[in-house]
This record gives C-alpha cells, sequence and structure tokens, in this order.
C-alpha cells in the first residue's frame, strides 16, 4: 500500500493506523531525489513496524536495510550508496541500542569512520578522512574521551592502557 494512502494516521503511540485500525501489511513509496532517490518498503505487524525494512534503487539495488523486533531496533543495519560501494553497517541489539561495532565508509570504499559501542554507549572510535589519513582516534573512559584529533594512536591515561588496547586493536 502506498505509504501515503488516504487513512493513514500516526496518532503519537508508536503505531501506524488504517481507518483507525492498527495496520498490518506492507507500505511503499520513494524516498530522495537524483542518484538517491530509492523506493522504501516497510512491513508493518498490529502497528507496529515489524521484520525488515528495505530501501532499494530503481534498478533494485540494496540501499538501506534495517530490521525490527517488537518495535525495536534489532540486529544488523547495512546501507549502499548509489555506485554499490558500502555506506555504513551497524548493530543493535534487542533493546534497539547500538551493540557492537560501526563502520561507515565515503562514497569511494575508504573506510570513514569505526565505532565500538556497548549497550548504546560508546567505548572508542577512530576517523578517517578521504585520502586515508587518521583524523580521530580516541577511546571513552567514564565521560572523557582520553585521544586527540589527527593522532594515529591513542595516547591513554594511566590505568587505561588495557582496555585502549581491547577497545581499539
Amino acid at each position: 500500500m502506498p505509504e501515503n494512502a488516504p487513512g493513514f494516521t500516526f496518532p503519537g503511540d508508536g503505531r501506524r493506523y488504517l481507518n483507525l485500525k492498527p495496520f498490518t501489511g506492507v507500505t511503499f513509496g520513494p524516498i530522495g531525489t537524483g542518484e538517491d532517490r530509492v523506493i522504501h518498503l516497510t512491513t508493518y505487524v498490529n502497528g507496529l513496524v515489524q521484520g525488515e525494512v528495505k530501501d532499494v534503487y530503481a534498478d533494485g539495488r540494496p540501499a538501506h536495510r534495517l530490521t525490527w523486533k517488537n518495535g525495536n531496533l534489532s540486529g544488523t543495519e547495512e546501507a549502499w550508496w548509489p555506485n554499490g560501494n558500502r555506506r555504513f553497517f551497524r548493530q543493535y541489539n534487542e533493546r534497539g541500542e547500538q551493540h557492537g561495532e560501526e563502520f561507515q565508509w565515503h562514497k569511494s570504499g575508504q573506510l570513514y569512520i569505526y565505532r565500538k559501542l556497548e549497550n548504546g554507549q560508546e567505548l572508542g572510535a577512530k576517523q578517517w578522512f578521504a585520502d586515508g589519513r587518521i583524523y580521530q582516534n580516541y577511546v571513552v573512559s567514564g565521560y572523557r574521551n582520553i585521544g586527540k584529533n589527527g593522532g594515529r594512536l591513542c595516547k591513554p591515561v594511566l590505568g587505561d592502557a588495557a582496555q585502549t588496547k581491547r577497545i581499539l586493536n
């Protein structure tokens, strides 16, 4: 069913309704412009997003894919640039919090960001310029980022060396 079909409502309770009843089915519709234009497909069960949600380019290639379970993001989320290169990869726990590793790539295919997360909390990250030079490299300890912009190696404070090695190696 088209996403903009008459009778669809979102009253603010996190559910989608069709003619005042929780919607079960698949919606579709265009998103974006130019080379980034995709067709968005979403599955609903009793008004909640459930299962795989995906965007596809006009030629059928995948643009974006993620999974919902019981109203939360769950599992992996992936996206691709129009040229076919990977755009990002993320992981979520059952509560919908980012958990595990996240990778983002420049359109060229060069790695852009690498992060480690645990139950929604960032543990550390590295970031690169499009030419491959390092931009950031840090770990998070308590409420502080330990590292520096432009640094090849994170400089841990006393007592954090083991954590830094575990997180970014």
